[in-house]
């Protein structure tokens, strides 16, 4: 262990030879000196405690605000009035229908590539602006189509298949798919249509019923807590650290999944962290306490800090009380954290002399 003093926390130690009535040589010799128990107890109360083995801990308790992440608009593309649209805090999965404008609905597919073109079957004698006879279309958005298609049980009787490619079997299958939920049947996907997004969303704002169609809002299912740190508590509050997550709610269980560096309104560095729950979030709660603890010292043996003796010559000392004398014994200091220190140079379970 290392013979530096690691004070973690403020702590002023008030530590004099003379309070508990031991006599040091001028020699720095730290032997057992008689005192008597009417001496050790003329001047201050002390009592015996046992070097223990522990870990070192220290944890910082910061309150945060839980949020939804930043709301973001869905890529739709239609115009008309809205007539039917979901409710702020709804859940929307993707295949449901989302909101309709002019009666004509707007459904949700699972898939993490947008909807950047007009997905359709090319014609044979199309060409290209530069008049180079165009391919059929394929890509990853086809695929996401297709499986979308699949999933809702339009298979152009088993044909189709999630190959990527839009052929005449898409184009079937996708003309099925209108015809059932009542829009002309194109055979044409767009933006007016269909709408890719990655897992469940949440309903941040959209507009009323009777109201020309604008914008839907959305932001996540499972909400985070948003923190703003300093530097010194910024080791606490790493990518990946466990924490604990209080309310009213109940504890639980949290973990940091980003961090980054800010500036505080003063000038300060500060640090804006995300904590993800990892279980089942609690709802209707806005803000919470993120508890982050830190282990400084791990399975060393500790005695209470006001054991501890400064020697006349430097360096520490604890008291051990034995045949009714007291006795100092040379310690080696390490980290000192909550009113315990680290120390090194006694054996678990020794009895030490500290204040009453």
């Amino acid at each position: 262990m290392s013979g530096r003093i690691r004070v973690v926390l403020g702590l002023t130690l008030v530590l004099a030879a003379t309070a508990a009535g031991i006599l040091l040589r001028p020699d720095g010799d730290s032997e057992a000196v008689e005192t008597g128990a009417a001496a050790r107890t003329a001047m201050v109360p002390t009592e015996t405690v046992e070097v223990t083995r522990r870990d070192l801990s220290e944890e910082v308790k910061l309150t945060g605000t839980v949020s939804h992440g930043e709301a973001h608009s869905l890529a739709i593309e239609a115009d008309g009035l809205v007539t039917s649209a979901p409710a702020q805090d709804d859940i929307v999965q993707p295949g449901d229908e989302l909101i309709r404008i002019n009666d004509r609905p707007v459904t949700l597919a699972e898939g993490s590539v947008p909807l950047y073109r007009e997905l359709r079957r090319i014609g044979r004698f199309e060409l290209d602006e530069a008049g180079d006879k165009l391919g059929l279309q394929e890509g990853d958005d086809v695929a996401q189509l297709q499986r979308f298609l699949l999933s809702k049980g339009f298979d152009d009787e088993e044909r189709l298949e999630a190959d990527g490619i839009f052929g005449i079997t898409t184009e079937r299958a996708v003309k099925a798919w209108q015809k059932d939920i009542g829009v002309p049947a194109t055979g044409k996907v767009d933006r007016s249509q269909l709408v890719f997004v990655d897992g469940p969303l949440r309903v941040e704002s959209a507009p009323d019923v009777g109201m020309r169609f604008d914008q839907v809002t959305v932001g996540a299912v499972t909400p985070s807590i948003e923190l703003e740190v300093t530097s010194r508590q910024r080791p606490f509050f790493t990518e990946g650290t466990r924490v604990s997550i209080q309310s009213d709610a109940g504890e639980a269980a949290g973990l940091v999944t980003e961090v980054k560096r800010t500036t505080g309104a003063d000038g300060s560095a500060r640090h804006a962290v995300k904590v993800e729950f990892v279980a089942e979030a609690p709802t209707d709660v806005e803000t919470t306490d993120v508890v982050s603890t830190r282990v400084l010292a791990e399975n060393v043996t500790t005695v209470p800090v006001r054991a501890l003796v400064a020697l006349a010559e430097g360096g520490w000392a604890v008291q051990v009380e034995a045949d009714d004398r007291l006795q100092l014994t040379a310690v080696e200091l390490g980290t000192v954290v909550d009113g315990m220190a680290e120390i090194d140079g006694l054996e678990e379970g020794t009895l030490v002399v500290v204040p009453a």
